[in-house]
């Protein structure tokens, strides 16, 4: 087998995984870490999960309301995780509503409102990402990539990136930040990143 300079880098990191203390998960929706089970097997059970939306966004493909499916599918995640040995204590949401921000942004798109109207929401998303990244002291943050397809990953990829940037700032502590692809162009092209994509790519699986 002819092992690539990133397949390399992902044996090296595969084997130092385990040191990590305080691992963390901050990601958008109840679903996006199930492509990464070997990686947060690799982690360990130390590992902790914060998703940014309350997974209400499909609510209309039930019979149920939109606060009833969130909480089905907030239940789903801590099920998933607790399969690879996660604590339901290592697991929090911050629980923006999907749907709602789904509107907010289809408002601006259409112009039917403005920034500044919405920006105080958006801020509130921003300061809860920021708070739980100071309060969690992570030594290495697992996010959405930033792909320019799904607002809500490259929502939650910005603000945990500037989280993380106030925090080396204010602690002198960089914090290792790992970008998770979930897509390409179609979901039939899963897990992969842009093919113009051109920063360092480790395969850790």
């Amino acid at each position: 087998m002819v092992k690539t300079d990133a397949y390399r880098r992902g044996e090296a990191f595969s084997a130092h995984a385990g040191s990590y203390k305080r691992p963390l998960f901050l990601i958008a929706h109840q679903d996006d870490e199930l492509g990464y089970a070997g990686l947060i097997q690799r982690l360990g059970p130390k590992t902790r999960f914060v998703w940014l939306t309350n997974g209400d966004g499909l609510y209309f493909e039930s019979d149920l309301t939109p606060p009833e499916y969130a909480e089905v599918r907030k239940a789903e995640a801590v099920n998933a995780v607790g399969v690879l040995g996660i604590s339901a204590a290592h697991t929090a949401c911050l629980d923006f509503s999907e749907a709602d921000i789904y509107r907010r942004l289809s408002q601006l798109h259409a112009g039917t409102t403005a920034m500044p109207e919405q920006m105080p929401f958006f801020t509130t998303i921003r300061d809860a990402v920021r708070k739980t990244i100071f309060e969690m002291r992570p030594d290495i943050v697992f996010t959405c990539a930033y792909q320019g397809g799904h607002p809500e990953h490259d929502l939650t990829h910005f603000f945990t990136r500037r989280a993380l940037d106030d925090y080396a700032r204010e602690t002198g502590i960089a914090v290792p930040f790992f970008h998770l692809p979930e897509y390409e162009y179609t979901i039939l092209l899963a897990f992969r990143f842009h093919p113009l994509y051109r920063a360092r790519v480790t395969a850790s699986n």
